[in-house]
């Protein structure tokens, strides 16, 4: 699908599923380049499946932000600002859980997350970032340029799920056959978000 070839020997053995597999819910078998080729095509279907691989392990890692408040504010967040636009109050709910305040901003759907801002240098008398959101943002380099940083896309299986949870809240949608939709007008973000579910065992499409 995504435009990947393979180049194998007749003799190759793959783990496949065809459509009899499928219907009788049977786990598969193992077939050459040889037998797949010979009954390639089931009707007009294609016969054989290769299963998907598994989710890519990476260590779990200490994260700035928590994975479900940045995939939220990439979502829905103002770029320039810790804020987020939303009517869905189990989201605010998910962030105060996360341990971040949520506080009325601008408008009537808007919050502000985080809450800390700025504190001033009691020696300099300078303002300085402290460790709201906004200023872990910040340091990221994500304010006015969403994208999802590399350590949050080789973090491990848990926080990667509660990243596109996250996203999925905010910008997803799921239709009644269960096929699930993520909206993005970013290309760069597109093409970040077909990694991350692909690095958790699923067949993304853009």
């Amino acid at each position: 699908a995504d435009g990947t070839t393979i180049v194998s020997d007749v003799s190759h053995q793959w783990m496949v599923t065809t459509r009899a597999d499928r219907s009788r819910k049977l786990p598969g078998r193992i077939l050459t380049t040889a037998q797949i080729e010979s009954s390639l095509r089931q009707g007009v279907e294609f016969n054989h499946h290769v299963l998907l691989a598994r989710e890519v392990r990476y260590p779990e890692r200490r994260l700035s932000i928590d994975p479900y408040v940045l995939g939220v504010w990439i979502g829905d967040g103002t770029s320039a600002a810790a804020e987020i636009t939303t009517v869905d109050e189990p989201i605010l709910r998910e962030v105060e859980r996360a341990g971040y305040r949520v506080a009325p901003a601008s408008g009537p759907i808007a919050y502000r997350i985080g809450g800390e801002g700025q504190t001033r240098d009691p020696a300099t008398g300078r303002y300085r970032w402290n460790g709201s959101l906004s200023s872990r943002l910040r340091d990221l380099s994500l304010l006015g340029k969403k994208r999802i940083p590399r350590e949050y896309m080789e973090s491990s299986v848990d926080q990667r799920q509660a990243l596109l949870e996250g996203l999925m809240d905010t910008d997803g949608d799921v239709d009644r056959q269960g096929r699930c939709d993520l909206t993005t007008i970013d290309r760069d973000l597109a093409e970040q978000y077909r990694e991350l579910i692909a690095s958790l065992g699923h067949r993304p499409v853009i």
